[in-house]
């Protein structure tokens, strides 16, 4: 059984130069925190604050510090953003 969800990821700014590429849909764990360390580790991404919380990393539009307990599951199709503050489309 494949517990894994498929995702659109966004690559914004500086993000978009390091990972090659401005989008693409992948398949990563339910769990926000283990699909961001995954893709990450896939494109070689260091976000600013990798070591205390994934800065400039979105779910949905909203920064994955807001997110609430029951939004920390990814489910299909939702989008995840990698940008920098500072940074746009």
């Amino acid at each position: 059984m494949n517990s894994k969800v498929k995702v659109k990821v966004q690559f914004l700014g500086p993000f978009r130069e390091t990972a090659g590429k401005r989008q693409d849909v992948l398949e990563v764990e339910p769990d926000v925190r283990a699909a961001i360390a995954e893709i990450e580790r896939i494109f070689q991404l260091k976000t600013p604050e990798s070591e205390l919380a994934p800065s400039g990393v979105f779910v949905n539009g909203r920064h994955v510090s807001l997110l609430s307990k029951e939004k920390m599951l990814l489910k299909d199709n939702d989008i995840i953003t990698f940008m920098h503050y500072v940074s746009g489309g």
